[in-house]
């Protein structure tokens, strides 16, 4: 009787052998009591051993395991035998000829009669070439990245001295044939500018849980900073740009700011860019818990409902307006994955012709109301600025002899004595002569990029036990790459993009009444 149950537990071990010896699958079995492996043919080609040599016992085998491998493949697979689970892995083996091999390697205990691990038995797959091409094309992801972000810096510094250019002219006395022209030229500049961003944003990882950051920050003030800095963009197309708040509000919540902040921005923004009449506003709210709601509405063209379900993918353009011939549709695209890691939701509501809606949540817990103020905060403050006598010292690092000498004139417009340099060196070298009432840096200058050269600052400060001077560095890169470090390093304010004449404004008049205050005169 046991004959015919003998022939097919043979026929399907010779099935079971033909089927692995033919894909190339090392097949194994580990005595786990004698501590030596039984292996197929493949098993040793792969390892590159002679078939039929002594028995290869586990502690020869842990050697073949590269160094930096060893350890986490060990470890994986003894948790899961101490659970009775199987297990997978993958490491890197060194053959007798030197040659690397990557193995997937996958198995499971076996049991004696009493019911104790005896054997353990399981299969190896050289998935080399696999793990190569991926190595290569993250390789190749790496670089293309890095080539964007060089292109995109290079592009965006020239265009940042076209829009400080355009804002002297505008002061200037021009016919109107002239301003119609220069309307015209910083349009042009503006939507280069959003593409060479756009760009820059394409050479950046998709953000993960990882990358956010938990800390606590004002609501009010970095909503109604971010507000500001585009009410001068509504301004010159005619339109007004509204902040409302609604009730019971947080005064300080814990989240990532920064990330935060990209959607407000990328959100109004783009309300602006599309509405040509009306207005946009801002509104903001507390819903259940710790969920804070932003919506951004406009009186723009609207978006047609078939539009709306795709309208968040990626390279997507859908409006009823000319305007949509700009931008790249990527914007929208990164705000849903950033609001995702905060923990909320982005949606749109919009009616043909009756503008539209766009609002997201974010999960802000409030926090401690420990009167802790950021340097940033500080620096700027919520006073609408006002137009000040007190000349003020401005030290401006520069490398860009165009961005340098616009950021010269325009200080000189607004009654400061600026202080030109053209690198890092000479910049620490004039602070030390003179300490001004304020440094703008830009965050690659040469021999002493913006970052080194606010901690020598910081630290001579520190020896000396002199006044803090505030330090703005100014950047191309995205915030989220460069504004930790510049802010660890002791920067004030980072800006992230061109510093226009009302920023400077705004900046200056606030340096002005901090410097009142300190000398006892009326604000």
């Amino acid at each position: 009787m046991s004959n015919p149950y003998h022939r097919i537990i043979h026929q399907n071990e010779q099935r079971f052998r033909v089927a692995t010896e033919t894909a190339g699958i090392g097949v194994w079995e580990l005595d786990m009591r004698a501590g030596v492996f039984h292996w197929n043919q493949p098993m040793y080609d792969l390892y590159g051993v002679p078939y039929g040599d002594a028995p290869l016992t586990f502690a020869a085998w842990e050697q073949r395991l590269l160094p930096e491998d060893r350890r986490a493949a060990l470890e994986r697979i003894w948790a899961a035998v101490e659970q009775g689970q199987p297990w997978e892995t993958t490491f890197r083996i060194r053959r007798p000829d030197g040659s690397l091999r990557d193995i997937r390697s996958a198995g499971q205990q076996l049991y004696d009669e009493q019911g104790q691990p005896s054997r353990m038995f399981g299969i190896n797959e050289d998935v080399t070439e696999q793990r190569q091409a991926e190595r290569a094309r993250a390789r190749a992801e790496q670089e293309h990245r890095a080539s964007l972000r060089a292109i995109s810096h290079g592009l965006s510094k020239p265009l940042r001295t076209l829009g400080r250019a355009h804002e002297r002219l505008r002061a200037s006395a021009l016919d109107a044939e002239q301003r119609y022209d220069l309307e015209q030229a910083e349009m042009a500049g503006k939507t280069l500018l959003a593409q060479v961003h756009a760009i820059l944003g394409l050479a950046q990882p998709e953000p993960d849980a990882g990358q956010l950051r938990a800390e606590p920050f004002d609501l009010r003030r970095c909503l109604s900073e971010q507000v500001a800095l585009l009410r001068e963009l509504a301004e010159r197309k005619g339109l007004q740009l509204h902040l409302e708040w609604g009730g019971a509000l947080p005064r300080r919540v814990r989240g990532d700011p920064v990330r935060f902040l990209q959607v407000v921005n990328n959100l109004t923004h783009n309300a602006i860019h599309f509405t040509e009449h009306g207005s946009v506003t801002v509104r903001v709210r507390r819903l259940e818990g710790a969920r804070i709601e932003v919506a951004v509405a406009d009186t723009g063209p609207g978006i047609a409902e078939a539009d709306q379900a795709r309208i968040f993918e990626a390279f997507t353009r859908a409006c009823n307006s000319p305007t949509c011939e700009t931008g790249c549709g990527f914007g929208l695209y990164i705000c849903q994955q950033i609001v995702s890691l905060l923990g909320g939701e982005i949606r749109v509501e919009s009616t043909p012709g009756a503008g539209a809606v766009f609002s997201f949540s974010a999960v802000l817990p409030e926090a401690d109301n420990d009167g802790e103020a950021s340097m940033v905060g500080d620096l700027l403050g919520d006073e609408v600025p006002s137009p000040g006598a007190v000349e003020l010292d401005v030290l401006v690092a520069e490398d860009d002899a165009a961005s340098g000498r616009l950021l010269y004139e325009l200080l000189l417009r607004i009654g400061c004595a600026p202080r030109l340099v053209d690198n890092g060196v000479d910049a620490f070298d004039e602070w030390q002569r003179r300490p001004p009432d304020l440094m703008l840096l830009d965050l690659h200058l040469p021999d002493l990029d913006g970052r080194r050269l606010t901690r020598l600052v910081r630290q001579a400060e520190a020896e000396e036990d002199m006044p803090r001077t505030p330090i703005a560095i100014i950047t191309a890169h995205p915030l989220a790459d460069v504004q930790r470090d510049c802010l660890q390093a002791g920067a004030d304010r980072v800006f992230k993009e061109r510093v226009g004449l009302g920023v400077l404004q705004q900046l200056i008049d606030h340096i002005r009444r901090l410097r009142e205050q300190s000398t006892g005169c009326p604000v």
